[in-house]
């Protein structure tokens, strides 16, 4: 799916208008959208530009501007992810397959470079993987915004963004203003 046009005006406008995705009203406690300012400024300058978002809905994609998403109707799981650059921020619940995906896409050469957001579930089985590549733990609990455009309380967990690709000074340099930056040796 393309991206609409968006004025950049409209960028911080829309973390605080309401949303309208019925879907996602039932959602509350899972779904919710990465703040622009500062967390998708530091990925789109990381990353220079975002490809694609395979865990996204029109409302979250007007504020992260991606080129192409995956809906959940379209179930970016079972799709190929395919770009050169990828971001994710999955619902909270699936985090998980959503990390699997993006470690195995990224060993197959799906996309060059990438950058994953999750909670920092550093116990969990399934987290371990990550471990694998460099990461920024956030030095505060972000904030998240929800499908009405309300800034939520501050998460009750730390979060970490997991990065894939080669330039880790890059890397270091877009994140390392809003947390630890460790590369595991």
């Amino acid at each position: 799916m393309l991206n609409p046009p968006l004025f950049e005006d409209d960028l911080l406008n829309l973390a605080i208008n309401v949303y309208a995705d019925p879907f996602f009203a039932s959602k509350r406690s899972d779904e919710w959208y990465t703040p622009y300012d500062p967390y998708l400024i530091k990925v789109k300058n990381c990353l220079e530009g975002i490809e694609l978002d395979p865990a996204s809905c029109y409302e979250a994609n007007r504020i992260l501007g991606a080129d192409r998403y995956y809906t959940q109707e379209m179930d970016g799981l079972s799709q190929a992810w395919d770009a050169r650059s990828v971001f994710c921020n999955p619902p909270f619940s699936l985090a998980k397959p959503f990390l699997q995906k993006m470690i195995q896409s990224y060993r197959d050469e799906a996309f060059q470079e990438g950058i994953f957001l999750c909670n920092a579930a550093t116990s969990e089985r399934w987290f371990q993987d990550a471990y694998n590549y460099p990461m920024c733990f956030t030095n505060h609990r972000m904030r998240f915004v929800d499908q009405y455009g309300n800034i939520g309380k501050a998460n009750t967990k730390g979060q970490v963004f997991i990065y894939f690709g080669t330039r880790l000074e890059r890397f270091n340099q877009s994140f390392s203003s809003i947390g630890r930056v460790m590369v595991s040796v």
